[in-house]
């Protein structure tokens, strides 16, 4: 929250014209919203203060004029309050409406107790200024949304404004109205802009490598430059067997692995299972939820896993088509920090690199066929040109453990009962020489059956491993 200073004493009584004009040419918004406070003051206001306010209306830049004496009583009804306060205020404010302004009188009960916390002042003549009346203005943008409050207390002439000094203050209000809105509209056109050039900037370096792992790690330089986040992390989400591995994930700056978790139904498993953005800690996004009936998150440990806690998160898919290939997200400790611009901004930095990821994929996919297909040649190639065994067969070895990445791998000749291992090569080159009986090992039934035998989980019941265990460990 930006605070302006206060003015050591109060400058001469202008014109209105001059006051607005002031407003105008001030070079920054907290400039004008002090101009505007000092020229509530000269209008015979002992205090005064002005609060822009953002969406949640939580105080963003104060300028406050006249006593800074927050200890009295008038003080302590002006105190630049939380959002929260503000929004159970504004539906009472309506019946002390005066034109543009709220003319709170002083002697109601909710006026005494809500902004002074006392009880309240009896009646004057009706004319007179009592120490618990309150002027306030809200300040509303194009869209009637709330900017900002102002609140003025302390008349100096003891009495409450005139139908001309409320139409000053009034003019007052309007226009620094008009114009904190015209700053915001031409924040969020720079913001825009620097975030279209980011989005830009971020797709050509997406594509500057065809190493997946590499992508997913300029993704996440590039969103930790665009979007304000404490995390980021690539997801891949398995909804048949309720698995989330975790490609990437970085939390402030520093990278942190994390093994395969349960998938469950948190805020991953609703962006995969949906196929949409879900955005949550924020007024707005929540509120959309609720209407909508979903219920909120339980917990955000697939996004955040245990790295801390989370407040503010938007996942977003990353797809080519309608295939799923990982969820984007990012996770921030503050409340209402993500908007529905930042979510947009998100899906289409994953759209970016499900491009770049998609691209990659079959690059790779193109890169191990030439490769198996030069290597096929290559051993076509010895067949046909070696009259030695050994050496074709070295070489079938060196390309079957160079394509299937294994360990180890042996090419065993059948001789009547037996199975003679005659190559080997890596983790299996101990088994070289070795005789395994034909109806009585792994190898033995592939060649009596001619079927291909895949075996992932090799158990300790099987021929193979009982005749091999005491050589290596498969």
């Amino acid at each position: 929250m930006l605070r302006a200073s206060t003015p050591a004493a109060a400058s001469a009584t202008r014109p209105l014209p001059a006051i607005l004009d002031a407003i105008d040419r001030a070079e920054s918004t907290g400039a004008r919203v002090q101009i505007a406070a000092n020229a509530l003051y000269d209008l015979g206001f002992d205090r005064v203060v002005i609060s822009l306010r953002d969406a949640s209306l939580n105080p963003t830049v104060v300028a406050q004029a006249g006593s800074p004496d927050l200890t009295s009583l008038t003080g302590f009804g002006l105190k630049p309050l939380p959002g929260a306060v503000w929004r159970r205020r504004l539906s009472h404010l309506e019946r002390f409406r005066v034109g543009d302004l709220y003319l709170l009188n002083g002697s109601d009960p909710w006026v005494a107790r809500e902004f002074f916390g006392t009880e309240p002042t009896p009646g004057g003549d009706g004319d007179e200024w009592l120490p618990t009346d309150l002027l306030v203005a809200v300040m509303r943008g194009p869209k009637g949304e709330v900017v900002g409050t102002m609140k003025l207390a302390g008349a100096r002439d003891g009495r409450r404004p005139d139908d001309r000094r409320l139409g000053e203050i009034e003019a007052v209000a309007r226009h620094l109205t008009a114009r904190v809105a015209y700053d915001a509209l031409e924040a969020l056109a720079l913001q825009r802009h620097e975030r279209l050039t980011l989005l830009q900037e971020a797709g050509a370096s997406l594509t500057r490598s065809l190493d997946e792992q590499e992508i997913m790690r300029e993704l996440a330089r590039q969103v930790q430059r665009a979007i304000r986040c404490d995390g980021v992390a690539v997801l891949v989400p398995d909804l048949h067997h309720d698995i989330l591995a975790t490609a990437l994930r970085l939390v402030r700056g520093v990278e942190r692995p994390r093994s395969p978790v349960r998938l469950g139904d948190g805020i991953v498993a609703e962006v995969a299972r949906t196929g949409r953005p879900v955005r949550v800690g924020d007024r707005e996004a929540d509120k959309a939820r609720e209407k909508a009936g979903i219920a909120p998150p339980v917990s955000m440990y697939d996004v955040v896993g245990e790295s801390g806690v989370a407040t503010s998160v938007v996942a977003v898919p990353i797809r080519v088509g309608i295939r799923l290939l990982g969820v984007l997200a990012v996770h921030s400790t503050s409340p209402d920090v993500y908007t529905a611009e930042d979510e947009e901004m998100l899906a289409t930095m994953a759209s970016q690199v499900a491009t770049a990821i998609a691209n990659a994929r079959r690059y790779a996919e193109s890169e191990r066929e030439r490769r198996t297909t030069e290597a096929l040649a290559d051993v076509a190639r010895a067949v046909g040109e070696s009259l030695r065994l050994g050496e074709v067969l070295r070489l079938i070895l060196r390309h079957a453990v160079s394509l299937l990445s294994v360990e180890g791998a042996c090419i065993a000749l059948r001789t009547g009962d037996y199975l003679h291992i005659v190559a080997a090569i890596g983790s299996a080159d101990v088994l070289g020489g070795v005789h395994l009986p034909v109806n009585a090992s792994l190898i033995g039934r592939s060649v009596l059956t001619n079927e291909l035998i895949l075996m992932n989980e090799s158990g300790g019941d099987d021929a193979l491993n009982r005749l091999v265990q005491h050589l290596m460990r498969i």
